[in-house]
């Protein structure tokens, strides 16, 4: 395979990487001022700086799997190893899934780069049209990311798909305790929500002298909550002020706060067991916004 170039602002590459049979020719400038790891590999404190075999680099780094392992995981970790490289340099580049997510945050962990891979989170997700997916099937891998990058997107994004299905929430199988009962809290403000919503409904029939209409059409329709809200939208009640009235009171439940998946719809398609209506507030983060130099 061809070598991987990385170098920034006129620095020509002076390391040579060999990571699982893929070459890369990186710039040391760049990788010292945003990697502690290299920078006490490339400098270290005893001053026996490391060789080259090569005349054209002043130092070489080779990582190879110990174990023999299935190729298509093996590719996948030298890709993952170019996406940190994109981070540390600056270059554009996108996360297919929490998998990729997940083991980019312990490359940068391990290599002391999270706050720089960090910065470049919310771009690389936003870039790919297959993330918003993966984390909608997998809401804890990418929530318990989050609260390692302390990304306030990702976060909120998966704290908020963890409480579906309605019917049997994922987020019940925590065994995060700051997880659970941030997902906990939210779970409890969207019933809430639901019991004001039902009252409300209640009182507009009372208004309109009906009773029958909505009962007969929860019955005849579906035991999905939200889809059953959902279709509430749709139902012509008499009078038509109270049923003016009626999905005035319905559609702030259906209000969608997610960033990465802003057109689904609550109560719809793969959608139909879940609700998205709810904010979630700073407080509830489980990191201080304040603290800085967290990643030491």
């Amino acid at each position: 395979m061809s070598p991987i170039i990385f170098k920034k602002a006129g620095h020509n590459p002076d390391l040579y990487f060999h990571v699982f049979n893929q070459d890369f020719f990186v710039n040391s400038v760049v990788l010292k001022m945003n990697c502690r790891f290299f920078r006490t590999f490339l400098d270290p404190s005893g001053g026996k700086k490391p060789h080259s075999t090569l005349p054209e680099f002043s130092s070489e780094w080779f990582t190879r799997i110990e174990d023999v392992v299935e190729g298509k995981k093996f590719r996948s970790w030298s890709l993952i190893f170019e996406k940190f490289l994109c981070a540390v340099f600056g270059r554009s580049y996108h996360l297919q899934n929490a998998v990729e997510l997940a083991t980019l945050i312990d490359m940068a962990r391990y290599y002391g780069a999270l706050p720089t891979v960090t910065e470049t989170i919310c771009a690389a997700v936003l870039r790919s049209s297959t993330f918003a997916e993966s984390m909608f099937k997998d809401p804890h891998s990418v929530l318990a990311s989050a609260k390692t990058l302390r990304n306030y997107m990702l976060f909120k994004d998966s704290l908020i798909l963890s409480l579906g299905p309605w019917s049997a929430p994922k987020y019940r199988d925590f065994a995060d305790v700051e997880l659970f009962r941030a997902a906990d809290s939210l779970h409890s403000s969207i019933c809430a929500s639901l019991d004001e919503t039902q009252r409300n409904i209640f009182q507009a029939m009372a208004k309109g002298n009906q009773t029958s209409q909505i009962q007969y059409e929860r019955y005849q329709i579906t035991p999905v909550l939200p889809a059953y809200y959902r279709l509430c939208l749709e139902i012509n009640f008499v009078p038509e002020e109270m049923g003016s009235e009626i999905r005035d009171h319905i559609k702030p439940i259906f209000i969608n706060h997610l960033h990465l998946m802003p057109h689904v719809t609550a109560g719809s398609s793969k959608f139909e067991d879940y609700f998205l209506c709810i904010e979630v507030p700073d407080h509830i983060l489980p990191w201080d916004p304040k603290e800085e130099e967290w990643y030491i």
